[in-house]
């Protein structure tokens, strides 16, 4: 005997179909609460040695932003000390130390980079000093570039956690940074790989660190940001991205060129295969 058989058809229109796209609509909370609940978070930063007596400041402010955001689980803290940073241990163990309570741990690296950057060029007369300045600025961004490149590899690799948030040693947090940083990236059914906070370009500093790639060259904008907004390449100044997702780069490369700013993150943004968010609400101060 024949058995008779029913084929169902599930298409847009369908009972079925609104019904799951409701159910995976009204989830999406959950699944923020769950994220914000169990990621682990790790801040990095290389210490250049460049302001010491930044620090205590620059800490402080980090701590109080971190506090703020009131998280589930308290992050990690790593710095990263270059040599010309290391006579300056004490002082930055003493500072940090006040904030042992904010951090699951505080934990200092050094690096092995060599100890000098390259040697200023003397020019041997006034009409050699703009093309002397050229080489010399180019050798400065050549091996900036290569050491924070290298540098946020190590930091990444080395807090292995859910989230890395690098924020450089001459970037000052926002009371609201952790929080809204924390909470735009762990939105939505589909989280963006990194979100960026705002700040001015020090090389340029009419231009924000951050924008859209334009005929192939780096656009940053001289006005602020939207609250959010979607971008091409982001600076790694105040960058909190997922560490281990499918799209997010596990090596740094370098690019520098004289014609634009230190462009490390450039190279980390244009490898990134997914969302790279702006959040023009978050505004760091950039110390010169």
């Amino acid at each position: 005997a024949g058995h008779a058989t029913l084929d169902y058809r599930i298409h847009d229109g369908s009972v079925s179909m609104q019904l799951d796209e409701r159910i995976a609509i009204e989830s999406i909370p959950y699944k923020e609460l769950i994220r914000r609940k169990n990621a682990t978070i790790g801040i990095g930063c290389l210490c250049g040695g460049r302001l010491p007596g930044l620090f205590p400041k620059w800490v402080d402010k980090l701590a109080c932003s971190v506090r703020y955001a009131s998280l589930t689980t308290k992050p990690k803290l790593l710095l990263l000390l270059h040599d010309t940073a290391q006579q300056y241990v004490d002082s930055f163990l003493n500072a940090s130390s006040k904030y042992s309570d904010t951090f699951t741990s505080i934990e200092l690296m050094f690096t092995d980079e060599e100890s000098k950057s390259p040697a200023i060029l003397s020019s041997s007369s006034p009409q050699d000093e703009p093309l002397q300045s050229l080489f010399c600025e180019k050798d400065r961004r050549t091996f900036v570039c290569n050491l924070l490149a290298r540098s946020c590899s190590i930091i990444q690799s080395t807090l292995n956690t859910d989230i890395t948030w690098l924020v450089e040693d001459d970037i000052i947090v926002p009371m609201r940074g952790c929080k809204y940083l924390f909470d735009v990236l762990t939105a939505g059914s589909n989280p963006p790989i990194g979100v960026s906070a705002c700040y001015y370009n020090r090389h340029i500093p009419a231009q924000l660190l951050g924008g859209w790639i334009k005929n192939g060259k780096h656009f940053e904008p001289t006005n602020h940001f939207r609250e959010i907004d979607l971008v091409d390449f982001v600076g790694t100044g105040c960058l909190m991205f997922w560490s281990n997702r499918p799209g997010t780069p596990k090596a740094w490369r370098a690019i520098s060129t004289i014609e634009n700013a230190t462009a490390h993150d450039w190279a980390w943004s244009e490898d990134v295969s997914g969302r790279l968010l702006m959040v023009g609400t978050v505004d760091c101060d950039h110390i010169s």
